[in-house]
């Protein structure tokens, strides 16, 4: 898999100022994850808050992908009609979007990073959905 391949050179690397560009997890200097102290109030407001844990819809969450679209577009939200849908993951994520520019833009190219996630190029390719790469890094 490149992703871990690029773990595998961070490793080797000796260099102080190296950065791991491979997992999507912030490390402290012992190479252990490090969790933001923003998560951790987000964990403390949910169990103060005593949010119900039942398991929501097939849409998700009644308001999250509002209340994200708002956050990610500001007022250009309101401007045009856009939609959003909640997924299980980033894997999860990917399929709805190849399923769905499968069935509603036939014929458009997905990109992606170079390396990526072994499993990307085949969720694409699932969904009878084009891809190309660009260089994610030199």
């Amino acid at each position: 898999d490149a992703i871990f391949g690029v773990t595998e050179r961070f490793k080797k690397d000796t260099s102080d100022k190296r950065i791991n560009l491979s997992v999507g997890a912030y490390r402290d200097e012992h190479g252990k994850p490090w969790i933001l102290p923003s998560v951790y109030e987000a964990e403390k407001q949910i169990l103060d808050e005593k949010v119900n844990h039942e398991y929501a819809n097939m849409a998700g969450v009644p308001g999250f992908a509002d209340v994200a679209l708002k956050f990610i577009l500001g007022d250009l939200k309101d401007s045009r009609p856009i939609s959003a849908v909640q997924s299980l993951s980033g894997t999860g994520a990917l399929r709805l979007a190849g399923h769905f520019l499968h069935e509603y833009s036939p014929g458009k190219t997905v990109y992606l990073p170079s390396p990526t996630w072994g499993n990307h190029n085949k969720i694409f390719a699932q969904s009878s959905v084009p891809v190309n790469s660009y260089k994610y890094y030199d």
